[in-house]
């Protein structure tokens, strides 16, 4: 073989792979997108019926920013509404105004060769983000396709953003039946989340919070250093050890809990500490809580359910 066919291969087998995409696709809210292999999905709710949304968010590649001085990943997500008050874009932005008024910094209005689109700043937990929003209305469905960046990051994937927005595609949405279940939150298992990092000296640790429900509405919380349920299960809950004990409340879809270490040994460790979860339950086995610790500090959070014996 050739030193030329063998240099031809190695180019095609890089291309390959640097343009490598997966489909993805939503038969309920009509649409399709072309997504990069390297894209991972952050959260994703195919269709909730109680609210009439669905949503799918990635997260792309980290990109270093000089600005920021550091490793920074910009995300792009899909929104859909069918909502009987969404009749047209200028209700499907009014929407999205209205949902981000308390973050909004500033907003700017470019219309593209078809569809209406804004540059926006917002500014979360004093930090700035630069994201570029696009509007469109199609069979009575609403989509807001956002890409988010740092100031200093943008400008780097603003045109994979761009070429996302290209091969984006909507169709009639496929007749789908009205599910009977009740996202009944399920019990022969764990959910379990990535919830911080803890840094160390030339390396650094995951953390990871497994959350065990019962039928007779106790819930146990355990932060862990690492990926493990199938061990995890083992211990956490009535018959094992926990760092957090309460009673859990659910509505449908919605579920509200606040646990304590009152019944921990911990809590001589660490004292008193409460920490409160509301959110709901999605179509997809995950849970999408806000996370309130101790009082404290506030983050949203997707928890995974794992079945594990």
């Amino acid at each position: 073989m050739s030193r030329k066919t063998i240099l031809f291969i190695a180019l095609l087998s890089i291309t390959s792979a640097f343009f490598a995409q997966v489909s993805y696709q939503n038969d309920s809210y009509g649409f399709e997108a072309q997504v990069p292999e390297d894209w991972h999905v952050y959260a994703e709710i195919k269709d909730d019926q109680a609210n009439k949304v669905a949503l799918i968010n990635w997260g792309l590649p980290k990109v270093y920013s000089e600005l920021e001085n550091a490793s920074i990943e910009n995300a792009v997500s899909v929104v859909a509404y069918k909502r009987s008050n969404i009749k047209n874009t200028d209700d499907l932005i009014n929407l999205e105004l209205e949902r981000t008024k308390d973050i909004l910094e500033s907003k700017e209005r470019i219309q593209s060769s078809s569809n209406v689109a804004y540059i926006m700043t917002a500014v979360i937990n004093g930090l700035t983000y630069k994201s570029k929003v696009t509007f469109v209305f199609k069979n009575d469905i609403g989509y807001v396709i956002t890409f988010t960046a740092t100031p200093g990051t943008y400008d780097m994937n603003l045109g994979k953003y761009d070429d996302f927005r290209k091969e984006l595609t909507f169709f009639v949405p496929k007749e789908t039946k009205k599910s009977t279940s009740t996202n009944l939150v399920r019990y022969d298992g764990l959910y379990v989340a990535k919830t911080g990092v803890i840094k160390i000296p030339d390396n650094k640790m995951d953390i990871y919070t497994y959350i065990r429900f019962y039928e007779d509405g106790t819930v146990y919380t355990q932060a862990v250093t690492g990926y493990a349920p199938e061990k995890v299960i083992t211990w956490l809950g009535k018959e094992g050890r926990f760092e957090r004990k309460g009673n859990f409340v659910l509505k449908g879809a919605e579920i509200n809990f606040t646990v304590t270490n009152d019944e921990s040994s911990d809590r001589l460790l660490e004292g008193a500490r409460t920490d409160e979860y509301r959110g709901k339950i999605t179509d997809e086995n995950k849970l999408f809580l806000m996370v309130e610790l101790n009082g404290g500090e506030t983050k949203d959070v997707w928890f995974e359910f794992v079945t594990a014996h």
